[in-house]
């Protein structure tokens, strides 16, 4: 076989000066021309501009290093441009030394390359540039790398991350939520995402929303490549936005309270006047008391939606026995339903218990009840069931997790019924098809249920009555028996100090506490406080939150200037607990919401005595 002739390499032979003397068939195919019609001609007249150029330079070369490599444009017969890859060697001495070429054609390859570094620089630009931040973290946290939009939302550079633990960055109170976060990243897509808080170099907090996936070297998690986006300004809006929408809702509602309160007021305005009639009928009177109590418990009702509606307060959970709540609860709800309605209950275990606010589902089921109430005008029944659902449990009206672990309560009537146009919109905020109300009580149950970790369901039809299903979380029974079984003694005070700048108030109290035979003195402002706690020496001082001049939490403080272990019992028409200033929270201080029964102050001054 002629090598020469068949070999793929494209080979040939020239002078120095150029002139070609051989060329092999892949050589001459290559240049799409007769092997025949080239030897003679010059070789610079195949090569681009550039190449042609550049000849002088290759031939010195050559002359000198007997070897000279690298790559050269050709242009075939067509006019098509091809890039080859050479290495030519000198042969020969004396007048007439001959160059043997070897070449192979590598124009497809070098397109792919130029194609790949074009491709590199594009996406390289593209990180570089882009506004999110796109990080590569090692296991266990360090980061490897950072596009430079990190300056940005945090204020380093990348460099400075490099070989840091990402978690040197976070919030430390959001630490531990993202370790349990990237330590359970699943391994296959989709990505995860997490909300945390980062601090800034310049001490500020940025909102990131962080979205990340394993990267898996076989069977090995390689690192974590995650994606960062300064959340911050969109949640400063969302929570700017939630807020005007309450405030544009409070407007709306401002009409409606007024109403809802004026029909309060004249429920008890008629039986008021009765009682001041000269030496009424006993059994007028025993009227009067009842439906006076009844309108305030509906004016309290009202109040309640409207704060919870307003200033949302985190739930103190604790475990409760439900037939025992439910024990204390009855009254208060026997006094607001119609003596043509009866209550049942089912409770199929008394044991069973929850996690919640006893005075938070206090107000639901309230809210359930004269709801109920409502829509049995002529009598009827509202039955109460509690019960734990069996492993496998499904429902009808929606999907519940987890069944065994929730206690399912039950709120049943036998009504009219909600027509389904409405039904979806019952939990909607001012949503209401009764003529009075404000529209709040439902949409207070959903949010107080859901901030409790639970559901809530509804089934109606028309005409045949309406139930309401909670789910909430099952506590253990004898950790609840334990919180159950705390028993508060009788309370010792005797000398109690009212400051309070509501006359009717002071009259009222000091008259229901005389009779348990506790000695009541009053002032009207903070400023007076201080010198009446010398004056009396009081074993407990009943303090409102918002008095003229110095308000109740100053006033608190001075008081506390003078005997530290003081008791004080503040109390409100307005505003939450969560509102008394740190350090004034704490075994001294107890909370009582107006309005309020006397059963409820006794409890309170009980509670306070025991802890000190």
């Amino acid at each position: 076989m002629n090598t020469f002739t068949d070999s793929h390499n494209l080979i040939c032979t020239h002078t120095l000066h150029g002139t070609i003397l051989t060329v092999n068939a892949a050589a001459a195919r290559a240049l799409g021309m007769d092997p025949e019609s080239l030897p003679g001609l010059e070789i610079q007249n195949f090569l681009s501009p550039t190449g042609r150029a550049g000849f002088a330079e290759y031939r010195k070369r050559i002359e000198t290093e007997g070897v000279a490599e690298g790559t050269m444009v050709v242009r075939t017969a067509d006019g098509t441009l091809r890039t080859w890859e050479y290495r030519n060697v000198l042969h020969g001495n004396g007048s007439n030394p001959v160059v043997h070429g070897r070449a192979c054609d590598v124009t497809d390859h070098e397109e792919i390359v130029r194609a790949l570094r074009a491709s590199e620089e594009h996406f390289r630009s593209i990180i570089e540039n882009v506004s999110d931040v796109i990080t590569i973290i090692e296991p266990g946290g360090t980061v490897s790398y950072a596009t430079p939009s990190i300056q940005t939302l945090l204020g380093y550079a990348p460099l400075e991350l490099h070989g840091r633990s990402i978690f040197d960055f976070v919030h430390p109170n959001d630490v531990r939520h993202a370790k349990e976060f990237f330590e359970h990243l699943p391994g296959a897509s989709p990505a995860d995402a997490i909300e945390l808080r980062f601090c800034h170099a310049d001490g500020s907090l940025r909102i990131v929303e962080v979205v990340a996936r394993i990267v898996m070297r076989g069977k090995q998690v390689a690192g974590t490549i995650a994606t960062s986006r300064d959340i911050t300004e969109r949640r400063k809006l969302q929570t700017q936005l939630q807020t005007a929408n309450r405030l544009a809702s409070l407007g709306r509602l401002a009409a409606t309270v007024a109403h809802e309160f004026n029909n309060v007021l004249m429920s008890m305005q008629p039986f008021a006047e009765l009682l001041q009639r000269p030496s009424p009928k006993p059994e007028m009177v025993l009227k009067s008391a009842r439906h006076i109590a009844h309108s305030i418990g509906r004016g309290k009702q009202v109040a309640q939606d409207i704060l919870r509606f307003t200033q949302p307060a985190e739930p103190a959970l604790v475990p409760i026995r439900i037939d025992q709540w439910w024990s204390v609860l009855y009254p208060e709800i026997a006094m607001l339903i119609a003596d043509n309605i009866e209550i049942a209950t089912d409770f199929s275990d008394p044991s069973l218990h929850i996690l919640a606010d006893a005075s938070q589902l206090a107000q639901v089921f309230v809210n359930l009840l004269t709801n109920s109430r409502d829509a049995m005008p002529a009598g009827g029944k509202i039955t109460i069931s509690a019960r734990r659902p069996a492993p496998g449990t499904t429902y009808p009206f929606g999907v519940v997790d987890d069944p065994p672990s929730f206690i399912h309560l039950s709120v049943s009537d036998t009504g009219c019924g909600i027509p389904p146009e409405m039904l979806r919109h019952i939990f909607e905020p001012l949503f209401t098809s009764k003529q009075t109300g404000t529209g709040l009580g439902l949409a207070v149950t959903h949010h107080v249920v859901e901030r409790h970790n639970g559901r809530i369901f509804v089934e109606s039809a028309r005409g045949r009555g309406t139930t309401f299903h909670i789910f909430l979380p099952a506590a253990e029974p004898a950790i609840a028996q334990k919180e159950a079984a705390r028993q508060r003694p009788q309370i010792r005070s005797r000398r109690l100090l009212m400051v309070e700048d509501e006359p009717a108030i002071v009259e009222g109290l000091a008259a229901l506490l005389g009779d348990v035979h506790v000695e009541v003195s009053s002032v009207a402002t903070g400023e007076e406080a201080v010198a009446a706690v010398e004056a009396f020496n009081p074993d407990v001082v009943l303090l409102d939150f918002g008095l003229p001049g110095i308000n109740g939490v100053e006033t608190c403080r001075r008081i506390r200037n003078e005997r530290p272990e003081m008791a004080v019992i503040f109390s409100s028409g307005h505003g939450t607990e969560k509102q008394l200033a740190t350090g004034l929270d704490d075994r001294r201080t107890r909370y009582l919401q107006k309005p309020f029964e006397i059963a409820a102050l006794l409890d309170a001054i009980a509670s306070v005595e025991a802890a000190l």
